[in-house]
């Protein structure tokens, strides 16, 4: 079984000292995040706001074996035009889309999101403490 960790985000001041030498500028933090792990999840609040130069960047500056995950928490038509004009971007190194909360009353954007996200991009979905709803989208398992 293979278990990717990835944290969320690298952006942290609070890790200055701590995981980061303090003597680190911020622009340095990505690649000292690279050097130590193999991908990370991107809330967002930071995928949503990167240029296309600044996702660029990550991708070139990242390992080949590096991913990419993309937090979904906010929905809607327009936002998720956006994660996937993204995870088109990203894709070469896309590890797949995490959605924090999901239920029954969503299930017909789950299904827009897995045709409109591309075949083999893998969509994680956190259920809380609710069951898995009967009536889930075709495709997912």
């Amino acid at each position: 079984m293979d278990i990717t960790l990835a944290a969320r985000s690298w952006q942290h001041d609070s890790w200055m000292g701590l995981y980061y030498p303090d003597d680190l500028p911020p622009e340095w933090r990505f690649d000292y995040y690279c050097n130590e792990c193999r991908a990370v999840l991107l809330p967002q609040g930071e995928w949503s706001l990167a240029s296309h130069e600044a996702l660029q960047g990550w991708l070139n500056e990242s390992s080949d074996d590096f991913l990419f995950y993309l937090d979904y928490s906010e929905r809607g038509e327009q936002k998720q035009t956006a994660l996937c004009d993204v995870a088109q971007l990203l894709q070469p190194k896309l590890g797949g889309i995490y959605l924090p909360s999901w239920n029954a009353s969503e299930a017909q954007e789950l299904n827009r999101l897995m045709a409109d996200a591309g075949e083999g991009v893998p969509i994680c979905v956190g259920l809380g403490a609710q069951p898995f709803p009967t009536d889930r989208p075709s495709g997912v398992t």
